[in-house]
């Protein structure tokens, strides 16, 4: 019975990040064109 219960803690975190990380890469992503942009101006 602990064990269930630590084995279903375990995969919702895990799902929790999976969501987390795959959400990030997209921002990453949709944002991503405009950073080379920005670093001309710097330069």
């Amino acid at each position: 019975m602990v064990k269930e219960k630590i084995l279903r803690s375990i995969a919702n975190a895990t799902r929790k990040i999976a969501k987390s990380a795959s959400s990030n890469a997209s921002f990453y992503y949709s944002y991503q064109p405009k950073v080379p942009e920005a670093l001309k101006k710097n330069q």
